[in-house]
């Protein structure tokens, strides 16, 4: 008697009686927030910072490399505030999400690239360009610019841990002195401009809040719209009929 064609009992499916093969689990709730928390805070941290930043320059200079580590603030706050609070504020506070979307890159993949990319639109205009250059020079494209984008993109790509680390640490620290070096050989211009800052503080401070409300009632508004073309692109696709 011939032997029953394993394709055959394989489309049969499992005998009666025999346990369900168990479906892939979703991915858990709890560790997509946990993974993604440090990102939502850094972002608004971003925001805050930003829309307060010249009260913050003024009375409270480590406050603002804290909340918004941006060049401009740190070039501006690096006069104002001893080497070491400047670099270790400074390092944890550019450093705070960017392990928490390594890993999240590497298990979710390009579900995350995704998510980043909701989150930061700005980021999104550079994605094509930044996963063709990462597949080049991914550890020099981690230490020259280490945000939420590359970082995600390392997980995905599936960069060494150790390496990571290496890249993101030195890079980082390679940014603070370069720019706090940048604010003393500049500190004619950077001084008038911090002076500036603090003789009209309030009205800066109007300003800037404005600024930043109207910038995210602007992005909203952007990506309501691309969400509704890209829903109405969906449906003038026409379902593929029976062959």
């Amino acid at each position: 008697m011939s032997e029953p064609d394993p394709t055959d009992v394989a489309a049969a499916g499992p005998p009666p009686g025999a346990p369900a093969a168990p479906a892939s689990a979703p991915y858990p709730g709890w560790r997509l927030a946990l993974l993604t928390a440090p990102f939502v805070i850094q972002t608004a941290g971003h925001v805050i910072g930003t829309a307060f930043s010249p009260a913050l320059l003024a009375e409270a200079p480590l406050a603002l490399v804290a909340l918004s580590p941006l060049p401009r603030h740190l070039v501006l706050a690096a006069g104002k505030l001893d080497a070491l609070p400047y670099a270790a504020v400074g390092a944890a506070s550019m450093l705070f999400a960017d392990p928490f979307l390594y890993v999240l890159g590497r298990e979710r993949g390009r579900a995350a690239i995704d998510l980043v990319t909701r989150r930061a639109p700005r980021a999104a205009r550079l994605l094509r360009w930044f996963e063709r250059l990462f597949r080049r020079v991914g550890p020099l494209l981690v230490a020259l610019s280490p945000g939420p984008l590359v970082c995600t993109l390392a997980g995905m790509e599936r960069m060494r841990p150790w390496l990571f680390v290496t890249a993101n640490l030195a890079g980082t620290f390679f940014t603070l002195l370069g720019l706090r070096e940048v604010g003393d050989l500049a500190s004619g211009p950077v001084g008038f401009v911090r002076e500036l800052v603090e003789t009209n503080v309030t009205r800066l401070t109007v300003v800037t809040v404005v600024a930043v409300a109207l910038y995210l009632v602007l992005e909203r508004r952007r990506a309501a719209t691309a969400n509704r073309e890209a829903r109405e692109r969906d449906r003038d696709v026409a379902p593929p009929g029976p062959g």
